[in-house]
């Protein structure tokens, strides 16, 4: 079974930090073209290679975290969706209430500047709070980065469907087949149409990366040689999307997965450890990133709204700072909240909590 050092563990929260504020960037980069060359003609849009590299992350994370509840007790569907519904929504629905009032306030102060009236309504609404703002819905109000995780929910859903009926689903074939396609209606729909096409793929090659790691072929890599594997790899995956400008495409998904590979395989056999303080900063930026993706966006939306008359770098240093802020503090009672959350849920279906 794999086991991830310590070490390990902090780098891939680091990076988890960093994906997510490249998104940040990358939108205000969007917005005030303060780096030309890392935004469209000249290169892709950094915040939709952001995207691409947190899918494959998550779907390294999610068969790694099978794999470890799974291998040392009893572990159901029933509490994987409960932990994938936890860790979603306890700051999923912030995000969504979030928005309405940011929006409220958009059409009070601003109303003729406000271009998502057509996404600000009820049913709106509630198909983004069922996860159907990839397909066929779209995001709710003025938070367009909504769309990806209609996606990665029910890629969580299929891939876990899979993994816990792949032994047993004999007996029960058209069962199995039944639920695994109405989960995977969304992910194969993105392989065509929509705006992420290709990115359910690279979170399989996130998968795949999992499986790489712990075989016994990849193991006896020389580990002298996987920093460099890892490097080399990066960069013809940079090249690629250069010319392809194509965030989301297979070549650039496999070149990354490579280099991720490579990366991880070299961070295995690293013997020293982040110091204390280290970690407790990456666990502190770590612990507010999902909210941070789900809240900037109206954050922008809003304050641009307002006429403030200040210079790009004023408005960029501003609501880079107001957007970290923000969802710092959001996180507080949310996503910083999540493992006490699943706590007490398990404590009530085991029966401990009684009315």
């Amino acid at each position: 079974m794999l086991i991830l050092t310590s070490t390990s563990s902090v780098i891939l929260d680091l990076i988890r930090v960093i994906l997510i504020q490249l998104v940040l960037f990358g939108h205000l980069n969007g917005y005030f073209h303060l780096v030309n060359w890392l935004s469209p003609p000249a290169f892709p849009f950094i915040q939709n290679i952001a995207v691409s590299g947190f899918f494959l992350l998550s779907g390294f994370l999610i068969s790694y975290s099978l794999s470890q509840k799974t291998g040392k007790k009893a572990y159901s569907f029933k509490e994987y969706f409960l932990d994938r519904l936890v860790r979603i929504y306890i700051v999923f629905i912030p995000a969504l209430l979030f928005t309405i009032v940011i929006d409220l306030i958009h059409l009070y102060f601003n109303h003729g500047v406000y271009r998502f009236i057509n996404a600000f309504n009820l049913k709106t609404f509630f198909t983004n709070l069922f996860m159907l703002q990839y397909f066929p819905s779209i995001p709710f109000g003025s938070n367009r980065p909504f769309w990806v995780l209609g996606l990665l929910w029910w890629l969580y859903l299929a891939y876990g469907w899979w993994w816990f009926n792949r032994r047993f689903w004999h007996p029960r074939p058209i069962f199995f087949i039944s639920i695994l396609l109405a989960f995977s209606i969304i992910p194969l729909v993105s392989l065509f149409h929509g705006r992420g096409q290709g990115l359910a793929l690279i979170w399989l090659l996130g998968v795949a990366v999992f499986y790489l790691l712990k075989s016994p072929f990849f193991t006896s890599v020389k580990l002298r040689l996987s920093p460099l594997l890892s490097v080399i790899f990066f960069c013809f995956s940079i090249i690629c999307i250069f010319f392809t400008k194509n965030e989301f495409g297979l070549p650039f998904g496999i070149l990354l997965a490579l280099s991720f590979l490579s990366f991880l395989n070299s961070l295995q056999s690293y013997q020293q450890t982040i110091a204390l303080p280290l970690k407790k900063v990456f666990r502190i930026f770590s612990g507010y990133s999902f909210t941070l993706y789900l809240t900037h966006y109206p954050i922008i939306v809003f304050i641009l709204s307002l006429n403030l008359h200040l210079n790009s770098y004023q408005y960029f240093f501003l609501l880079f700072l107001i957007a970290n802020l923000c969802a710092c503090l959001i996180a507080q009672i949310t996503e910083m909240k999540t493992q006490s959350l699943k706590n007490s849920l398990k404590y009530f279906n085991r029966g401990t909590i009684k009315p």
